[in-house]
């Protein structure tokens, strides 16, 4: 049954791969649909044979969706066509089932407040015409986690999971580069207008050189999919496995240096530092001498990278300083002066999405910088939550994630023989704390996959994970 299952995920991760060597070997604005849909149609069937491919076939269909963007059915994209008939049978399932008692998962009731908050944000908004697109795309982030939470039930499952972030990672990193050497700019991909999309040349190079994606906070996939790499390179006993994960993490951490994901990079090293000193603090997660070398060793690869491109941006015009940082904190300053101007606001926010989709005057306050001149977004998911939602939610969010990291640091003092599991987890824990500084989350396709995450560590929180599901049962802490 395993060697089945796995024959479905390596034809799963065959058939994503049709689509991206078709962008690939034809990079163009004009992409051809077909191949697509195509991947779409026989995921959902590789779904109805064996219900994990569902969760695992999320991450391709929500990142590569926008490759079909020239051929859209009902003006809908793969990836959302396949989410509304996904959110309408699991109503019909749901309604159906003798049982409708739900037992909450540890950290959920956090989860359950934070979508009433939205539900809350977006009457208090009064902008319900206007909003209604972010209410439409929260509905389809908690159909994403409820499917994750409902079908993944075992530690195969999420190391199968983890294997096709890995590769749907890779993807979607091949993407980049091509449409980078190629003058193509993935942003303006899915514009309706083909007159709109813009093509770069050489000379364009030399005054911007930055790669990017579909979606600009591509790096809250990519950097877990670093730390996923690492630590399978690290507890790998396997020669060829060790150096594979070696260099697929440092590919990963060369994109987002193209990618000049600064915040990125910084939340990726002190992630990995603070799992490098959680290891080393405790007694029963103590490894060989050479493991902790090499922990050691490549944990330090981001710091020497940001080195090597500093040195490159004195020669060129690749910029990758942290002087941004200090608009961003006019950005915040100018934020708070417009919520404490409103306390309904400040409390509730001014509703879904708001600092991106709504432009008006107390929106281009908001995101003013040090010389009054409005940003394109606040530049920070935990700020963003604070103005969109409210101070309650953006409250609740942090307590989550505090939650989701001291529950995992417990499983691994009580779990040494899953700790690269558990070490996994947190360090995407910590990596989404720190990166929500000056990241915005969003509610873009990005955020189906963090929702994803949610769902594993929630249920890796609640039960003692084994190999199969038939041994998962309740953890006791």
């Amino acid at each position: 049954m395993k060697k089945i299952l796995y024959n479905k995920i390596n034809l799963l991760c065959f058939i994503w791969a049709v689509p991206t060597l078709h962008f690939a070997l034809n990079p163009s604005y004009s992409l051809s649909s077909v191949p697509t849909w195509i991947a779409l149609l026989l995921s959902i069937f590789l779904s109805l044979k064996n219900k994990i491919i569902l969760p695992l076939s999320i991450p391709f269909i929500a990142l590569l969706s926008p490759l079909a963007v020239n051929g859209k059915i009902l003006n809908l994209l793969p990836s959302e066509f396949f989410l509304l008939g996904l959110f309408f049978v699991g109503i019909l399932l749901f309604l159906l089932r003798r049982k409708t008692f739900i037992t909450l998962l540890s950290g959920e009731s956090y989860l359950i407040a934070l979508l009433i908050l939205v539900f809350t944000s977006y009457i208090a908004s009064l902008q319900f015409q206007i909003l209604f697109k972010s209410i439409l795309s929260w509905i389809m982030i908690a159909t994403v986690f409820c499917s994750t939470r409902v079908i993944i039930k075992s530690k195969e499952n999420i190391d199968s999971y983890f294997f096709v972030i890995i590769v749907c990672t890779f993807y979607c990193s091949i993407i980049t580069l091509v449409s980078f050497f190629n003058g193509i700019i993935l942003s303006d991909f899915v514009e309706s207008q083909i007159y709109s999309k813009q093509k770069m040349h050489h000379e364009d190079y030399l005054a911007f050189l930055r790669a990017g994606f579909f979606y600009t906070n591509i790096g809250y996939i990519t950097a877990p999919a670093a730390i996923i790499t690492l630590m399978r390179s690290i507890n790998n006993y396997a020669i060829f496995n060790r150096l594979l994960y070696a260099v697929l993490f440092t590919f990963f951490i060369a994109i987002l240096f193209l990618m000049v994901e600064k915040t990125g990079l910084v939340a990726l090293s002190i992630a990995l530092a603070l799992l490098f000193i959680i290891n080393y603090l405790t007694p029963r997660l103590k490894a060989k001498k050479s493991k902790l070398t090499k922990l050691i060793f490549v944990s330090t690869v981001p710091f020497f990278g940001y080195f090597v491109f500093a040195l490159i941006s004195t020669i060129s015009n690749y910029d990758i300083s942290a002087g941004g940082f200090s608009q961003r904190l006019c950005v915040f300053n100018s934020t708070l002066k417009v919520l404490v101007q409103y306390p309904l606001r400040f409390l509730f926010g001014f509703g879904p999405d708001s600092s991106n989709i709504i432009n008006n005057r107390l929106t281009q306050s908001a995101k003013a910088n040090c010389s009054g001149i409005s940003e394109g977004a606040i530049d920070s998911g935990h700020m963003t939550f604070f103005f969109d939602y409210g101070l309650i939610f953006a409250l609740i969010f942090i307590i989550f994630l505090i939650h989701c990291s001291y529950g995992i640091y417990k499983k691994i003092q009580i779990s040494p023989d899953k700790k690269t599991l558990y070490a996994i987890l947190l360090g995407i824990t910590i990596y989404f704390n720190f990166a929500a500084l000056t990241d915005v989350i969003g509610t873009s396709k990005v955020a189906w996959i963090i929702s994803q995450f949610f769902a594993i560590i929630v249920i890796s929180l609640t039960y003692n994970l084994n190999s199969s599901k038939s041994e998962m049962r309740k953890s006791v802490v």
